[in-house]
């Protein structure tokens, strides 16, 4: 998790090799999994949009559209916008998901920190996980 009180120009980019730039401007979608804690996992992915880096990077920080982009998202909103280094920006989101007979709802707060164009990180605050980080 990304402290608090670290600016945005401590946000680092992560590289990426020769090998992974290929294979995202294929088409491929990179997954990488590992552990995280004892009863839980990370999973990290890439992907490569063909279009600027301005018209993504509107999407992907356009918050409210989010329950457009991914189905079992049903509320996203930005419950405090203030855009500093120190502070970033603060989501609410809920999620549904279904399968076969069991229903699961969850809801987090998370802290958003976003690196221009490049890096987005996301900072748990509280809600249905007890633990989650995003970047």
């Amino acid at each position: 998790m990304i402290n608090p009180s670290v600016s945005r120009d401590k946000l680092v980019a992560p590289r990426l090799s020769t090998l992974e730039t290929l294979q995202l401007r294929k088409g491929e979608i990179l997954v990488k999994t590992r552990p995280h804690t004892v009863c839980g996992g990370a999973l990290d992915a890439k992907m490569y949009f063909p279009k600027g880096r301005s018209q993504v990077w509107e999407s992907l920080t356009d918050y409210p559209c989010w329950s457009r982009y991914f189905p079992d998202v049903t509320q996203s909103r930005v419950i405090e916008d203030k855009r500093d280094a120190k502070l970033g920006r603060r989501l609410y989101q809920a999620a549904e998901k279904s399968f076969l007979f069991i229903n699961a709802q969850v809801n987090v707060y998370l802290r958003v920190f976003e690196l221009e164009q490049q890096h987005i990180r996301f900072q748990f605050e509280k809600g249905s996980f007890s633990d989650f980080t995003a970047d």
